[in-house]
């Protein structure tokens, strides 16, 4: 009796130690299913018996993906990857920046929250959402509107399973979030899977961090195949500033670098991150120009570089760095690193004032038609814009040359120039060329005028210089 319970016992334990057909088909329908969502495995062929050189194929993309073995069989570090929570987006495709490159046609967004989660207080979650933003725009031109109604260029809600978008979602972990590429319509439109805790710490889904990889996506970017990236698939948690620099080189192929920020000569330069979303407690801060340093801190204290030292400040607290008296020479890039991750990048365009420019006639005389030109050194100013006043009128956005004709009325033309930080001062005011007054003549028939009387003048002169030379009383006997 003892022999055939201990016989039982070991067939029980052979049993249970041998993996039942359903669940292997079931594993393998598990993954032909994240395979046709993620890497364009036919969705059509879902539990046929398809050729293996058909999944093989897909699953070595996978795995070369996600830098696995790659080895075309589901074994279990395949499959245990595919059970990570990550975002609902495909890894491949057009939907991903390649080969179309999606993108906003303008740097001025808006975006809508429609709902909230009850997992959050409100506050947090607008915070949340604000700081994902600004984390994108930190390193772009891009700028971001909140709208409370009406129709966004990104609109954010939460929902759970079907949600109208034929993209469900699949319950508590899984997938967590998906947004769309730029477009119109559902472009850019963002979603979080409701079913998932949201959280504003590392516990659970920080929506933080879930927020901004998917506004990556809403913004053009395909998932990252580097493990550290923010744009990789998985989600994992991580404090601090969230973008490597392969996530900010593929936003800046999108969109090109911040606007420079412009300044003065002699003035003072402000920088001042968002250290909202800086990891804390701070062990180290460091700013670079360029490649080299401007200021290295730490909480033993701090040292300043090169051209800075002696007019540069650093509030550890803030970041916030302050260069005085500028020069032309410090135009360049600034960027900071606190922890050793970067933080953000400024590009610093230092410029010299406008000075007060003056109008030119071409040609000099004009009889129905000229050109005004506004005229000054602009060698250092950065970009420069021209406006133009008609006598005591508002002022206008024109061009360095203004043209005129005869059938413009008023009398006094000016002129000023514009940079990115001021308005120069105003040129003296000069007289239209063509401008008719109250007798009909222009100021051209005018100048014209006493030119001819100024000839017939000289002409006179000389007649009668001649006649008198030719009449001397020495010349009259002589003739005699």
């Amino acid at each position: 009796m003892t022999m055939t319970a201990l016989l039982l016992l070991v067939m029980v334990a052979h049993c249970i130690a041998v993996p039942m057909p359903g669940d292997e088909t079931d594993k393998r329908l598990q993954a032909e299913k994240y395979l046709s969502r993620f890497y364009h495995l036919p969705a059509g062929l879902l539990g046929a018996r398809k050729s293996s050189d058909v999944l093989q194929t897909k699953l070595k993309e996978m795995q070369a993906f996600f830098n696995l073995k790659v080895t075309g069989k589901l074994d279990a570090e395949t499959f245990d990857t595919m059970k990570l929570p990550r975002c609902g987006a495909p890894d491949v495709g057009e939907y991903n920046v390649s080969p179309r490159k999606l993108k906003w046609p303008n740097n001025n967004l808006t975006f809508r929250i429609e709902n909230f989660t009850p997992d959050m207080k409100k506050a947090d979650v607008e915070r949340a959402i604000r700081q994902a933003f600004n984390v994108w725009a930190s390193v772009t031109p891009l700028t971001f509107k909140r709208l409370h109604s009406g129709i966004a260029d990104i609109m954010i809600s939460f929902a759970a399973r079907d949600h109208g978008d034929f993209n469900s979602f699949d319950g508590p972990n899984g997938l967590l979030a998906h947004a769309y590429a730029p477009g119109k319509g559902i472009g850019g439109d963002t979603h979080f899977d409701e079913d998932e805790n949201w959280t504003k710490e590392s516990n659970d889904y920080n929506l933080f961090l879930v927020a901004t990889h998917e506004f990556g996506h809403a913004l053009g970017l395909e998932h990252s195949r580097e493990a550290g990236s923010l744009m990789f698939p998985t989600y994992s948690y991580s404090p601090g500033f969230p973008l490597s620099e392969d996530d900010i080189d593929g936003i800046q192929e999108l969109y090109a670098q911040g606007e420079p920020k412009y300044l003065e000569v002699g003035t003072t330069l402000t920088l001042e991150p968002d250290v909202s979303t800086v990891q804390q407690p701070i062990d180290s801060i460091m700013w670079k120009y360029g490649t080299n340093l401007v200021v290295d801190w730490d909480p033993s204290g701090h040292t300043y570089f090169g051209s800075f030292r002696g007019r540069t400040t650093l509030d550890p607290r803030t970041l916030r760095l302050d260069i005085n008296r500028l020069t032309l020479a410090d135009s360049g890039q600034f960027s900071v690193e606190t922890n050793h991750r970067g933080v953000g990048t400024y590009e610093v365009k230092v410029i010299k004032p406008p000075p007060t420019p003056s109008i030119k006639t071409q040609p000099l005389v004009c009889e129905f038609t000229c050109a005004l030109k506004c005229t000054a050194d602009t060698q250092d100013l950065g970009p420069v814009s021209y406006e133009w006043k008609e006598d005591e009128g508002e002022w206008t956005k024109g061009d360095a040359l203004k043209n005129i004709s005869s059938s413009d009325t008023p009398e006094k033309f000016s002129c000023r120039l514009r940079t990115p930080v001021r308005t120069s001062e105003a040129s003296i005011p000069k007289d239209n060329p063509l401008y008719k007054p109250p007798d009909g003549l222009t100021f051209g028939d005018i100048f014209g005028l006493r030119i001819g009387i100024l000839c017939g003048v000289a002409v006179i002169a000389v007649i009668t210089v001649i006649s008198l030379v030719k009449c001397r009383p020495g010349d009259v006997e002589l003739g005699k």
